[in-house]
């Protein structure tokens, strides 16, 4: 269990916000010219290929600063450090961590289905087994008394056959008193072993019973300290470097109704594909009767968030949608600045790469951008006079760029383009 030093932000403000901003995307894309949409890159009834939701980034304290989480690896936390991977236990001391909600866009998207969640008991804490180990010490305990009784019936047993035997030569006195005595120690250790057998009989009988019914009067109190999850995964896109982030909010009966407290489990998965891998979690350390308010379960893929069924916020948008609004913050975020354009999407797939050569996939090319972000045509010198053709033509129009800028207002410009540099 890991606690962390913020709680999630509210769903109300970000569902209001993330409104907003699609209206303002679908409203600028509407409104674009047709003449500034190739129609290779925008096809008719053009298919949802990315996501826009609001996900949650997770940065851990180490040495007083706070540094973003980058991956999961068997049980530790990654993080970067002046450039190098540093690695966290997550056992042992409890570990700062800080959320912070933001908008992510994506198109890389799983499936998070059948996902259950309950408030359970840890093993060393469920009613029924520490029931039922108070049962077993008692039969133990009865267990043992019997053995005594009968020990004691076998000695007077012995002394009384050895008392009355007329071969015997223990020198023993066996007046009439003593062997009296003696067949009365014989017959008390009978009638002892006898009870203790039959309170073991009835305790082996009884315990089972008591037991369940005690437990069941325990729980009903629901001092439950763990939280038990369970979702099966899959992906249509291999994620071969996937972890999962379950985030607990919860309050303890000492809180006011408004103060809740926040608890993440992080786990490494197997590579996910498109079989549903089963996923169950069972974390503990929880306080005892805590309430359960909400929780929300992450996944993620080489340190970035994927876009699942069950992230807050989630909207589908087609490729120029998220260009829009792709474009719409890079505009909010450099107000009265002035830029030359840069590309901003067009990650090239593995089937478009095979149709480049290695000098075509390596070359600097330089395309003429509108004020709107799309290409008009590419030239393989800076000058613009030698323009490209064939495959390489057709790949730059698919390709959007933030357009540059002039004191913040978008202006047409000259874009430098390698493919190898594209990361969205």
């Amino acid at each position: 269990m890991k606690k962390l030093n913020s709680p999630i932000g509210s769903p109300g403000r970000t569902s209001l916000l993330l409104f907003l901003i699609l209206s303002t995307v679908r409203s600028i894309a509407a409104d674009a010219p047709a003449t500034t949409r190739p129609a290779a890159a925008v096809p008719s009834g053009e298919p949802k290929t990315h996501a826009l939701f609001m996900g949650t980034d997770i940065s851990i304290q180490y040495n007083n600063k706070l540094y973003p989480l980058q991956d999961v690896v068997d049980t530790s936390f990654i993080i970067s450090v002046d450039g190098k991977k540093t690695s966290i236990p997550m056992r042992g001391e409890p570990h700062n961590l800080k959320l912070e909600q933001s908008l992510k866009l994506t198109n890389v998207s799983a499936s998070v289905t059948g996902v259950t969640a309950e408030r359970v008991y840890t093993p060393g804490n469920d009613p029924r087994m520490l029931r039922q180990i108070e049962a077993s010490h008692a039969a133990n305990a009865i267990g043992d008394n019997a053995s005594l009784a009968e020990g004691k019936f076998i000695v007077a047993q012995n002394k009384f056959g050895s008392a009355i035997n007329p071969n015997a030569s223990t020198g023993a006195d066996i007046s009439a008193a003593n062997l009296d005595a003696i067949a009365a120690q014989a017959s008390k250790a009978a009638l002892a072993a006898t009870q203790m057998d039959d309170a073991q009989f009835n305790t082996d009988f009884t315990n089972s019973a008591l037991a369940q019914l005690r437990a069941e009067s325990d729980r009903t109190r629901e001092l439950y300290d763990a939280i038990e999850v369970n979702c099966e995964v899959s992906s249509p896109t291999e994620l071969k470097s996937p972890y999962l982030v379950l985030v607990v909010q919860y309050r303890t009966n000492g809180n006011k109704p408004a103060s809740s407290h926040n608890m993440i489990y992080a786990r490494a998965l197997e590579a996910i594909g498109s079989r549903p891998q089963k996923i169950h979690i069972l974390q503990g350390g929880l306080p005892h009767g805590y309430e359960l308010v909400s929780y929300q379960v992450h996944l993620y893929n080489l340190g970035q968030e994927v876009a699942t069924d069950v992230v807050p916020e989630r909207v589908s948008l087609t490729r120029e949608e998220a260009f829009e609004y792709v474009k719409a913050d890079y505009l909010g975020t450099h107000k009265g600045a002035t830029l030359p354009s840069t590309p901003a999407m067009g990650k090239l797939g593995l089937e478009t790469k095979a149709e480049l050569t290695p000098a075509q996939l390596g070359g600097t090319y330089f395309v003429k951008v509108n004020k709107d972000g799309k290409p008009e045509e590419a030239f393989l010198d800076e000058a613009c006079s030698q323009p490209v053709d064939g495959v390489v033509a057709t790949v730059v129009k698919y390709v959007r760029f933030f357009p540059a800028l002039e004191k913040g207002k978008s202006v047409d410009g000259v874009a430098r383009l390698r493919f190898s540099y594209l990361t969205r």
